[in-house]
Formats: C-alpha cells, structure tokens, sequence
C-alpha cells in the first residue's frame, strides 16, 4: 500500500501492520480516539486510549518500552504484552520452571541492553536469579541465569539500578553497594568502577547516560540528606567531576553541548526544599545546569487546570520527561499530564481533552519511542499521543467553538502591509506580527452595519478594498472614507459572491443572480448586459 509522505520514516522502523493500525485505528485493538486541538500551539496532537475494553488484558500499566525490531512493550500488574497495532500479545510463562526461579509477573520497567535482548524488570525484585530476559530474536523469556549462562558474578550485591540512555536502552548497570557494571554486547557483566564505596548507604537520586557516553549520576549522603552530589564518570568508571547541588535534584536529560536538566527529588522531610506550586505557576521543579556548572531554576507558568489542587505532595509522584523531538518537557503525576515547551508555554494538557476521565487518576513517566510517538502508562491502561509540527498559524481560531460559529467562517481577504483585510461575521483588521484582530470600524460608526457579513474581498493597486453583500462596499485607500453602494434588489436578495478587477476602472461582480458593474470613475452600479446572446443572465 502507499503510505502518505510522513509515514515513509515509520516505514523504516516499524512493523507495516503496527504503522498500519496506528493510521487507521481499525481492528479489534481500536482505541478512543481524537484529535486535539491547543490554540497557539506549535503542535497538532492526537490522542488515543487503550484499556481493558480494547483488549489490553490488564488495566494497570507501570510502563512502556520498545524492543529494536520497533514493537512497543506494556508492563503492568501481571505480566508484559507486546502491541502489534491491533492486539496485545501475552509473554508467555513456562510453567516448568521452579517457582522459586519464576519471576514476578510485575513489570515495572522494559529496557533493552547492548545484544539487543529485552529486560522485563520489577523494580522492588531485582534479584538477578529471578530477572526475566527475552533473548533477541526469541518469543519466549528465560531467566537471566539461562540467557547470558552464567550467576551473577558479585555475590550479595545486588542489581539497584539502570543507566538509561535515550529512555530505552541501557548500557551499564549500578547495584546497591556502589558498583558500576558494564554491560558488554556479548552479554557479559563487567566491573568498571565504584560511584560509592563501601560504607554507610547512599541514595541513588537519578541517573542516565548522556549523549557522549559519559554517567550522569545524582546521589545524596547521610551528611547531606537535603542537598544531592552530581557525578561525571567516564567508560572506565572514573569519577571525573563531582558537584554539589543545593537541592535533592535528579538529572532528566543531558544535551551534547553538556547542558543538563533535573527535576527535583521531592521527598516528604519537611527540611528538604520543596517545589512550590501555585494556581498560577511551579517553580525550583525543574532546572538547569549550564555547562560552567551555574544552576537557575526553570519556573512553569500554570493554570489552574493543569493539577487537581495546588497540594504539593501532588509533586511526590510528578515525573518530568524531557523530549528531544519537540524539545519540551512532559509533566506526568497524579491526574496531571501536560507538555511544557520553554519558548511556547503549555502546549498540552490531557485535562482538557475528552479522553481525559475520573479513571485516569495516575499518568508515569512519559515513553517516548524511536517514531517520536509518547506513551503514558496510567491505572487505566496506557494512552498514546502522536504529535506533528502545525506548520500553519491559527487566526480567527476557536478550539471549541459553541455558538460563534460564523466567526470561523473567512469569505474574503486582502492583506495591506502586515496587515490583512478579513470578511468573518463582521469586517476586521488582522495585525500579522502580533495576531490581534480588531474590527474595521467600532461599533458606535453607522457603517459598520454594513460591514456584517461581507462575502468577496478585493484589494486594487491603489490601496482600495472593495466588498460585497447586498451592497458593494469601497474603502478609499487614500482617505480611508467607506462609501456604500447598494445593489438592485428586483425583490430578490441578490448577494454578491464574487469581485473581479479589469485592470482599468471596471470591477464586474458576481451575484447569485447573474451579473453587475461597477465603474470606479462614475461611482455606479449597473447591471452587465455583454452576455453574448444569455439575456437571462441579467
């Protein structure tokens, strides 16, 4: 089949019958659907919702990840299921091996390693024995002891946590007594380095890996419980730079000119600095740290909407995903789920869509795949936004009209400068730097009633305007007078639908009932009678 223009990328990356489903949205997987619509948005989203009525077998989703063929992976509750556009696919479980080896059937993160083999991880087990591995190329998971063929190698130190890079791979790992582990390509786990030695325990805030293949760990001692260290350590497991932040911060995103954004580790002492959220903005929740190490909170300008009340615990829970596509930051927490663009502001906000329901209590951290599609798992499913640029600027524009209807609808235009002319429900000037509109004349001037629902628009060499309705209107563009100039009714209301100019000092115009004349130089309108032998016309 041909795909349109856009879709030639998904091509590349996708399973056809993934691409296929997400186009079309048919099939027994058909989720509710809708387009959004966010004046003054640089986006267009468009937003869909599956959950157990569409065939996802459990309703509770802690995650989403990707495997590197392209096939988008869910982790809820009991078990992992894999999206093929129309269907989720149960991960199978073999029922001979021991229970005591048998993973746990929670899946709270889906990340893939170097050899391309899918990790299916339970945050609150990660005992390695008990990990549950998809081999690469394979439809049945095994234990991490069957698929790499070996135990693991550090005796009682066990596996804390991922390095992500991108949000869906992984190259090292880090366990609870400070070790960094390197994941090879030939599915071998080596020692490189410590981030913490040996002592009392350290809290592991954040990490990721950035685009340079460099660590980026956060982490907050005993000594300093409110503060938070940040760690630069290099492939061979070298600490290169250390600074201390003066908040409990966790890194987001690391761009490769060495910026970093973190969002604050909110924790429930009432010495550590909190974020603080009002109706009107949240600000020390994200951050940014210039490469010369300054630090400035990145304050987000809130309505109202964006959160159910302005209770700070609700910050507990945020989660802040930053999005390279978009280059924008996605706030996702309890009842709360918007986009925040530094440049535009708030560009989405889920609360405002129909898709948005009392269900819809808990949305984690933003997935964002290879295509740029994001994924939200919530306690009712999991939801999907698709996202292109809107390359066109919005004027006149109501993203939910109720009644002003006619005030969408354009009949005319001519632009004057940066300026333009528009025919809507009433005459109006729009200024095309700023896309304020006000209309031509205020109400209180008697002509205004004629400049109601003016059809044509026409622009002249000179600098006048011309419309019509019932009634031709000139606008002088040397005095800037409006001369109104009624047409012959015949008991008929005969609409002028159409102006055109000859060049010379004629403009014909177009009625619903054949044709007239106006001369610029007599200032008269006549009925056209050169109709070559169709008087009826006239």
């Amino acid at each position: 089949m041909r795909y349109p223009r856009f879709c030639h990328a998904l091509r590349r990356c996708l399973p056809a019958s993934l691409l296929f489903s997400w186009l079309m949205g048919s099939g027994p997987g058909a989720a509710v659907y809708g387009q959004v619509s966010v004046p003054k948005s640089p986006f267009i989203f468009n937003a869909r919702h599956f959950t157990v009525e569409q065939g996802l077998p459990d309703r509770y989703v802690f995650t989403v990840g990707q495997d590197k063929t392209g096939f988008v992976w869910i982790g809820t509750l009991d078990n992992a299921y894999r999206f093929d556009g129309q269907r989720f696919h149960a991960l199978p479980v073999d029922a001979n091996t021991p229970k005591n080896k048998r993973y746990s059937p929670e899946v709270s993160s889906i990340l893939h390693d170097p050899a391309s083999n899918l990790w299916l991880i339970d945050n609150l087990n990660s005992e390695y024995s008990k990990l549950l591995i998809l081999p690469s190329g394979s439809t049945n998971p095994v234990p991490a002891e069957t698929a790499f063929d070996q135990p693991w190698l550090f005796g009682a130190d066990p596996i804390s946590a991922f390095v992500e890079k991108d949000g869906q791979s992984f190259r090292y790992l880090l366990t609870r007594g400070g070790r960094i582990i390197h994941s090879t390509k030939e599915g071998r786990f080596v020692s490189i380095g410590r981030y913490a030695q040996p002592g009392p325990p350290v809290a592991l805030l954040g990490q990721l890996e950035t685009p340079h293949g460099q660590l980026l760990l956060s982490v907050a001692t005993p000594q300093t419980p409110n503060r938070s260290t940040l760690l630069v350590v290099n492939t061979r497991g070298q600490v290169i730079r250390r600074q201390v932040l003066p908040h409990r911060l966790k890194p987001v995103w690391a761009g490769p000119d060495g910026t970093v954004y973190l969002q604050a580790s909110v924790g429930r002492s009432e010495a550590t600095a909190q974020p603080r959220l009002t109706a009107h903005q949240l600000t020390d929740f994200l951050f940014r740290l210039a490469p010369d190490g300054t630090l400035s909170s990145l304050p987000i300008p809130v309505a109202a909407s964006l959160f159910p009340n302005v209770d700070p615990a609700l910050l507990r829970e945020t989660h802040a995903r930053y999005d390279p596509y978009r280059k924008l930051f996605w706030i996702s927490g309890m009842s709360t789920c918007f986009a925040w663009h530094p440049a535009h502001g708030i560009v989405f906000d889920l609360r405002k869509t129909d898709l948005f329901t009392n269900s819809l209590q808990q949305f984690r951290a933003a997935f964002i795949d290879r295509t740029g599609v994001v994924w939200f798992g919530t306690d009712d499913g999991v939801v999907m936004l698709t996202i292109e640029a809107d390359r066109f600027k919005r004027y006149f524009y109501e993203a939910n009209p109720k009644f002003d209807a006619a005030r969408s609808s354009i009949r005319g235009m001519v632009q004057q400068g940066n300026r333009l002319w528009v025919n809507t429900a009433t005459s109006e000037w729009l200024d095309l730097k700023t896309g304020y509109s006000e209309p031509v004349v205020p109400e209180t001037d008697s002509v205004r009633r004629h400049l109601n629902g003016l059809y044509p628009a026409l622009g002249t060499k000179q600098g006048d305007i011309f419309g019509a309705s019932l009634h031709l209107v000139h606008r002088n563009g040397a005095t800037k007078q409006i001369i109104i100039y009624p047409f012959a009714r015949n008991g008929i209301n005969n609409f002028g639908t159409a102006l055109w100019h000859d060049g010379r000092h004629r403009i014909l115009i177009g009625h619903e009932y054949g044709l007239s004349v106006f001369d610029t130089r007599q200032k008269k309108v006549r009925a056209f009678s050169r109709y070559n032998q169709f008087n009826e016309l006239a």
